[in-house]
């Protein structure tokens, strides 16, 4: 058991359990120590448990008590087939303690050791569950930025946007075209031109404008408005600089009106058009709805007419109709009994047809079963070299990471040393059982042969014991020494009972103080006491609140 413990010790430090250079057993382990080993591998094991749960054990019982109760429920939900609780953890014994510590063991992921020289700490959890958080995102489907919201964007061009980006190309054409005149100009040749723009959308604007729009937006400046312009260039010179500010907001203002009212006039204008297109829809439904009509209307026209073309004559072209009526029922009855010569044969033959049809179907389900658990076989057969194979890469990064100084046949001597010992106990012990079996045939043979020959000397004394008194006392010695000897084989046999149960009650003994009976109920009367301080304390507060 000991090498089995230093094997678990080991696995436990790799873990991350700092556990003293003198534990060398699972007898050693302390209560802090089994909490410390139990929470670090269950960070390893799972890190979103293992994360909630603290290594060091608290002060307080009723802390400790919800420790260890959650540190069973977590054993319990890795799949721990035996009976757990608060105790084991609190107050464990050596057996019980090895079974749990091999069943974490067990379930420690092979890079658990893959750090075994470095410090196992808080450092190595953060960086595995960094890794392990990494591939779950790598492990994700990769999704377009542009889907990963419900909305999806179309392109859609309405009139607000052409009407954003025409203002924007005519302000970045008036100041290309215009470079050096001041804000006065720029804003009224905007205006005039917003101005003509609206004038020439409404029917029967004026035309007389100090601007005249042609192809890409350029402007000429008409005779009268030049003439006007080099006339007023004095008298504008002498206006004083008030009036003309005055002036620019003016012209602002009228510009930013007529700009509303060219917008508003857009909005009425996409409106008209939204109703007219509901309307357009209405009218054209309605024409369809029309034609179909008429054309009932035209089909029973037709056979009105043919009907009053007919009455003049009504009686000859009634006969006439019984005549063709009769002669069609009688071509009728003649090619139903050419369609049941036909049929019969045809009936067979698809009958015949259709049950072939049926074993074909059958026969493809039943391939095409074997077909698809063929693909799955395959891709479980694909799915486990792709396992083995990652497992083997690794296991090779693994074995590429390891310390080279740590001899392979250290342990793998042990090992061997272990299975040779525990052989050579089981040849030990097949022996024993051999020579036990053998040794109690001969008592067997020897307690029959006793038997009979006592039964045999006692009927030959017995006959001679009438005539003669010698024989009679050895009679006597005889069934006296039979009696004392079957009482010296009870008390051999006996004896040989009583071995026997003080050996199974020295086992017993030895497994009672591997439990650590009394220090764990010195220990339970120290936490009772504790935990009763705890509540008079709490008592305590309670009534002072």
């Amino acid at each position: 058991m000991e090498e089995a413990d230093r094997i678990l010790i080991h696995s436990l430090r790799q873990a991350g359990t700092a556990v003293p250079p003198d534990v060398q057993t699972l007898r050693a382990f302390t209560t802090e120590l089994v909490v410390e080993a139990v929470v670090r591998c269950l960070r390893v094991i799972n890190p979103a448990v293992g994360s909630g749960l603290s290594p060091l054990l608290p002060l307080a019982m009723s802390a400790r008590f919800r420790l260890a109760m959650s540190l069973a429920q977590a054993c319990m939900d890795l799949g721990y087939p035996l009976e757990l609780g608060y105790q084991n953890f609190l107050y464990p014994s050596e057996p019980d303690l090895r079974d749990l510590l091999l069943f974490l063991a067990e379930r420690l992921p092979t890079d658990a050791s893959e750090d075994a020289d470095q410090s196992a700490g808080e450092s190595a959890i953060l960086l595995r569950a960094i890794g392990s958080r990494i591939r779950d995102h790598l492990a994700l489907p990769w999704v377009p930025p542009l889907l990963r919201t419900p909305k999806l964007q179309y392109l859609q061009e309405d009139t607000r946007a052409q009407r954003q980006r025409l203002q924007k190309h005519l302000a970045e054409h008036l100041r290309q075209t215009w470079g050096r005149p001041g804000p006065p100009q720029q804003a009224r040749d905007l205006g005039e031109l917003l101005h003509a723009w609206g004038a020439g959308a409404r029917p029967g604007a004026p035309k007389g404008s100090r601007f005249t729009h042609s192809k890409k937006f350029t402007f000429h400046l008409e005779p009268e408005a030049q003439a006007a312009q080099v006339s007023d260039v004095p008298a504008t010179s002498q206006r004083p600089e008030q009036d003309t500010w005055a002036a620019q907001e003016q012209e602002l203002e009228s510009l930013r009106e007529q700009l509303e009212g060219v917008n508003h006039n857009i909005e009425e204008v996409e409106a008209n058009m939204k109703t007219l297109g509901i309307n357009l829809v209405q009218v054209e439904t309605e024409c369809r709805q029309s034609e179909l009509s008429i054309m009932e209307r035209e089909q029973a026209l037709r056979l009105k007419s043919q009907a009053v073309e007919l009455l003049p004559d009504g009686a000859a072209n009634l006969a006439k109709l019984q005549l063709v009526v009769e002669s069609s029922a009688q071509r009728v009855i003649h090619l139903a009994g050419q369609w049941e010569k036909h049929r019969v044969p045809l009936l067979a033959e698809y009958r015949h047809l259709r049950k072939l049809q049926d074993c074909r179907e059958l026969e493809s389900s039943r391939r095409l079963a074997e077909i698809q658990e063929l693909h799955q076989s395959v891709r479980a057969a694909a799915e486990e070299a792709r396992r083995k194979e990652e497992v083997y890469k690794q296991l090779v990064s693994e074995l590429e990471t390891l310390p080279r100084d740590v001899s392979r046949l250290a342990y793998t001597q042990r090992i061997l040393e272990i299975v040779g010992n525990i052989r050579k106990q089981k040849e030990e012990i097949t022996k024993i059982l051999s020579d036990t079996k053998e040794l109690q045939k001969e008592i067997n043979s020897l307690s029959g042969k006793l038997d009979r020959t006592f039964a045999v000397t006692d009927e030959l004394v017995f006959k001679d014991a009438k005539k003669d008194d010698a024989v009679r006392k050895a009679y006597k010695y005889l069934a006296a020494l039979h009696e004392n000897c079957s009482q010296l084989i009870q008390t051999i046999e006996d004896t040989g009972t009583i071995m026997r149960e003080v050996r199974d009650l020295e086992e017993q003994i030895e497994t009672e103080m591997g439990k650590k009976t009394l220090s764990n109920l010195e220990k339970i009367r120290e936490d009772y006491r504790a935990l009763r301080q705890e509540n008079a304390g709490l008592l305590g507060r309670v009534r002072e609140a």
